[in-house]
Order: structure tokens, then C-alpha cells, then sequence
């Protein structure tokens, strides 16, 4: 704090220490875009060219990075030195930043301090920003003086979302049959509560859960709002965290197999500045507004020219629709040729195949495509790499 008072005496300097929510109502009070707001947390060690490289920055999202938690993490999208522009805060309303506290057991929407800074810059990625490092600052938070683990046991830890951290190798979590996930009521909700499964599902492996703790029921079916998407509970979000991470926000996303339309909605979330198209052949399935409606069988050979009506090309093509091998392999040789240099095509959901699967969409033949990809390496030359989560197939196109 003297540091902050000899170098910034001009700043606020509001008292959030006994208040676990204050910091997120402090933060919301100035997240006006009226002017850029520069947050310097107290135990952040700041020298006299700190403030002005922030203020004189002509990038919308800047920052100083520091080590966090006990392991030392080098966070690059902390809070803790750090600068929003008027744009910035225009981008993502302190509105959409608040929806996604809405879902968390511990502040029921209030705003936990320890989820600001994933959840901002989580927000601002997904539009299309990236901070501006300008160089290092020393941290003097001691970790070991608190009662809460901060490698990761209460709440989300923060570095999920820092650069290191976001990496297609993380593998898709098979969460146990009876987990189930709280619906979520808008797209941004799902996100959050895709974090929250891998949170989980990291203590369920580690068996650290606590022993009182119990999964939620499902509600009854007529209770689940209209956002849903399985790609929650299948663990598929982290992946798909990435690759919208490596296409920015204006991609041109097309998703074989709509249902409720849950996926389409994520997508447009993941890329508000981009196309989201869905391919169906249910006529009673539904596309939500401003998403593009293409009826047809998932092996119509018309298909390739229905997506060319809207985009030539499609950086990200997903096929989750009927889990049959035949008609999988058949829709990847039709729309392969349409994926963008660096796109990604993903084939979800061949699980299907193992012999010890007995649900309806049951299909062997998903298991020998999800096999016979790897020849793609050697076969097509435009194949850049073959990745594999449980229930994935990311397939991406060499730039």
C-alpha cells in the first residue's frame, strides 16, 4: 500500500478485506466504460513506471503478471495490475460478467473474489481481446497464511484460464453416470458449469470430495429450460475452450445434429462475431435466432453445396448427430473439404462403440472410424493433427 500511495496517490482505494463479495461490487461500480479503470490490488509491488506504462498503453486489455497459489503459476490475465479500457468494459457489460456467478453454490450470484479473474478474462477472450503483457511485478500475497487451499479446492482456480494453462492436451473428463449438472438457463451459465465439472471431477479422481458430498438430482424434463447441451456433462467444454481460443470470435462454426439447439446457442457465445450454422434433417428441431437453418440428412450429397450458400469455408465443423459410423464417415468425407486451413473438424460421442455401451445409439462401426482417423496423418496431406478426449475426435487442417 505504500508503494500505491507514493506512486498513485490519485488512486481510490476502497477497504475489501472483510467482505468476500465487495471486491466484484467495488469492480462493478466502475465498470461504466465511461473511462479505463486500472485495478493495482494492495499486495501487488509497483515502481514508479507502473501506473504510467498502464495508463500511456494503447490496448483495450493490459497487464503487469505475477506469481500465484502456492506453486507459483505465472497468471498473465490477473486482476491483481492490471488495465480495462472504455472498450473493453463496452464489450463485456458488468451485466454479462455477473450472470456468470449466478450458478456458483458459494455466492449465489453475489460474486466471489476468487472467480473474478477468470470469469473477466474468460469474457473478454471469448470477444476477441488478449492482455497486453508489459512485463513482470512481484506478488506478496501470502498463500500459506490462509485457510483456503488455493490450489484449486475452493472454487475455480484462476490460472484455468491464463495461457499456460489452456492447452487442447487436456484430456475430456468421463464423469461418473450419476453427476449431474445443475442446467444452466443462458450459454454462459454452461460454461461456468463446465469449469465447475472439472473442478470436480479432479477431486472425485484425487478422492478429496468431501464425504458429505452428493451429486444433484436431475430435475424432471419438463423443468429443464430451453439452453441444454450435453457438452457439458461429457466434458467436451475444455477442448472446445481452446479451439475458440485459437479461432477468435469471428468463426464460422457449423454443427451437424441440432435437437434442442443448446450447442448452437454455445457456439454463438463462443463467437458472437462469427456464423453458426446447423445441419438437420428433423424439421421439429429448433435453431435459435440468428443461427442458419440448413435441413438435410447428415449424407445428403447436396449438403457441402447448402453450407456453401452461407460460407465457402468453416473453421470449425462438429458432427453430433446420429453416432452412426457409416453416416459419420460419409458426413467427414462430404464437409472435410470444406474446413478452413488451420479449422478443426471434431467427431464427438464415439464412446458408442465399446462393446460395454448399451444405450440407443449404439454403434461398433464409431469406434473403428474414431480408430481409422490416424491413417489421415499418413493418407491426407492436409492433415495437420489427430487428437483424442474420451468421446472426441479433433481432427485439424494444416494452415
Amino acid at each position: 500500500m505504500a508503494a500505491l500511495a507514493k506512486y498513485a496517490p490519485q488512486a481510490e482505494t476502497p477497504d475489501v478485506a472483510d467482505d468476500k463479495f465487495a471486491y466484484w461490487r467495488e469492480i462493478r461500480t466502475r465498470w461504466t466504460g465511461e473511462r479505463d479503470l486500472i485495478i493495482i490490488e494492495q499486495d501487488i509491488e509497483i515502481d514508479a513506471d507502473t501506473v504510467k506504462s498502464l495508463e500511456e498503453c494503447d490496448q483495450d486489455w493490459c497487464c503487469f503478471a505475477y506469481p500465484i497459489f502456492r506453486r507459483q503459476v505465472r497468471l498473465r490475465a490477473g486482476l491483481g495490475c492490471t488495465k480495462f479500457s472504455t472498450a473493453a468494459q463496452k464489450l463485456v457489460t458488468s451485466r454479462e460478467i455477473s450472470e456468470g456467478f449466478e450458478l456458483c453454490g458459494e455466492c449465489k450470484g453475489a460474486g466471489c473474489w476468487w472467480h473474478l479473474d477468470g470469469r473477466i478474462s474468460q469474457m473478454l477472450k471469448h470477444r476477441g481481446l488478449s492482455p497486453h503483457v508489459h512485463g513482470d511485478v512481484k506478488h506478496h500475497h501470502d498463500y500459506h497464511a490462509m485457510d483456503m487451499d488455493y490450489d484449486g479446492k475452493q472454487g475455480i482456480p484462476v490460472e484455468m484460464y491464463s495461457e499456460e494453462s489452456t492447452d487442447v492436451s487436456a484430456p475430456a473428463i468421463r464423469l461418473p453416470g450419476d453427476m449431474f449438472c445443475e442446467p444452466a438457463t443462458n450459454p454462459r451459465q454452461a460454461l461456468h458449469c463446465a469449469s465447475e465439472l472439472v473442478r470436480l471431477s479432479e477431486q472425485l479422481a484425487a478422492g478429496t470430495l468431501p464425504e458429505d458430498f452428493a451429486w444433484d438430482s436431475p430435475p424432471p424434463a419438463e423443468a429443464l429450460p430451453a439452453f441444454v447441451t450435453d457438452k457439458v456433462q461429457q466434458g467436451y467444454m475444455p477442448s472446445y475452450h481452446y479451439i475458440a481460443d485459437q479461432l477468435g470470435s469471428a468463426a464460422r462454426v457449423c454443427e451437424v445434429g441440432v435437437f434442442t439447439g443448446g450447442s448452437l446457442a454455445t457456439w454463438q457465445e463462443l463467437f458472437p462475431q462469427g456464423t453458426v450454422a446447423g445441419v438437420d434433417n428433423d424439421p421439429n428441431a429448433r435453431w435459435p435466432e440468428g443461427t442458419k437453418k440448413i435441413l438435410a440428412s447428415q449424407d445428403d450429397p447436396n449438403l457441402p453445396a447448402l453450407l456453401d450458400q452461407w460460407e465457402a469455408e468453416w473453421d470449425l465443423i462438429v458432427d453430433d448427430a446420429s453416432h452412426d459410423g457409416k453416416l459419420t464417415a460419409a458426413t467427414l468425407e462430404l464437409l472435410w473439404p470444406l474446413v478452413s486451413p488451420g479449422g478443426y473438424y471434431v467427431i464427438e460421442d464415439w464412446f458408442v462403440g465399446f462393446s460395454d455401451y448399451h444405450g440407443a445409439c449404439k454403434s461398433p462401426e464409431m469406434l473403428a472410424l474414431a480408430s481409422s482417423l490416424l491413417e489421415r496423418l499418413h493418407w491426407n496431406t492436409d492433415t495437420e493433427s489427430v487428437s483424442y478426449r474420451y468421446g472426441m475426435a479433433i481432427i485439424r487442417k494444416k494452415a
